[in-house]
């Protein structure tokens, strides 16, 4: 289902498991048209793209990696983090875009829906969802690092900066 968009800043963590590389497959996407397409400025993120690829994108500016055949079947933390002045993008605490110029159109999404599991009209995400979480802001490094280490002290998951890597042990 849908819901507003917060607004024009944000921060989303979301924890996903996909099933296969060849799936097109939407874990979230903002619109703002009735018929539920993503258009150029939108938020989403493809995980993965149907093409081998993990695509993000913010008002039409795209960032795509490989979808690595070591992430099929097992839990990803993915972080989208977008301000006024800077947009950042991580697996598992690991820095895949961090870009210091922002976006200057990513603004007025206030009137977007907000699409968690699919992108609007079609894409449904194909694998699990374990956890999802955003904030109506940007949050700093330590916050990110903290909220990176929560995630994958609940699901197991080896990240960067781990602070937490004895949990099991000790």
């Amino acid at each position: 289902s849908a819901v507003s968009f917060p607004g024009n800043e944000m921060s989303m963590f979301i924890v996903v498991e996909t099933d296969n590389l060849n799936q097109d497959s939407y874990a979230y996407a903002t619109d703002n048209s009735e018929n539920g397409t993503v258009d150029a400025n939108s938020v989403s993120a493809a995980i993965p793209d149907g093409a081998g690829n993990t695509v993000f994108d913010i008002d039409g500016d795209n960032f795509s990696t490989a979808y690595l055949s070591a992430w099929a079947g097992k839990h990803s933390i993915f972080s989208h983090i977008i301000s006024s002045d800077a947009f950042r993008l991580y697996r598992n605490n690991n820095a895949l875009i961090d870009r210091a110029d922002g976006n200057p159109n990513f603004t007025g999404h206030t009137a977007y829906k907000f699409y968690l599991g699919k992108n609007g009209a079609a894409g449904n995400f194909q694998g699990d969802i374990a956890e999802f979480i955003l904030f109506s802001r940007d949050v700093n490094l330590a916050q990110s690092n903290i909220i990176n280490n929560y995630l994958a002290a609940k699901y197991d998951l080896a990240i960067t900066n781990d602070f937490y890597n004895f949990e099991v042990s000790h």
